[in-house]
């Protein structure tokens, strides 16, 4: 509950929409989308920041799978210390072909942000929401 409330009074930013994903709090994540939308928040910036958490994810997770030292890996990709254990449970909760599934449906919020395609973008950053946490299919 205090989290929740903390949630509402603060002001809304990416970073932190990235950071309940990567915990798995999908209610936290749709309160600050939600807050992102009401405050004006452009929608590609939405965008390029879950489409760039969706690709670090993809790197660490084939480089750990592979034997890489994990320290090396988190430094390759920035991932700093406080941020190493969001990390490291979003691997071992997302599939590799979730995280493709929600690549490609960031690609189709692209083209509707630049009106190449039907489709409302904030809908479907909803949608990536719920593949984040493992709720909508691939």
């Amino acid at each position: 509950m205090v989290e929740d409330d903390v949630a509402d009074s603060a002001r809304f930013d990416v970073f932190k929409l990235t950071e309940a994903l990567l915990a798995g709090k999908l209610n936290r994540a749709l309160k600050i989308l939600n807050g992102l939308r009401a405050e004006g928040t452009a929608s590609s910036i939405v965008l390029w920041a879950l489409s760039r958490e969706t690709r670090m994810l993809l790197h660490v997770k084939s480089e750990l799978g592979r034997g890489a030292n994990p320290d090396a890996v988190f430094k390759k990709y920035q991932v700093w210390d406080k941020r190493k254990h969001l990390v490291q449970e979003a691997v071992q909760r997302l599939k590799t072909d979730q995280l493709q599934a929600i690549l490609r449906a960031g690609a189709e919020i692209d083209r509707s942000i630049k009106g190449q395609s039907a489709g409302d973008e904030w809908e479907g950053l909803f949608g990536l929401c719920l593949r984040f946490s493992g709720m909508a299919g691939l």
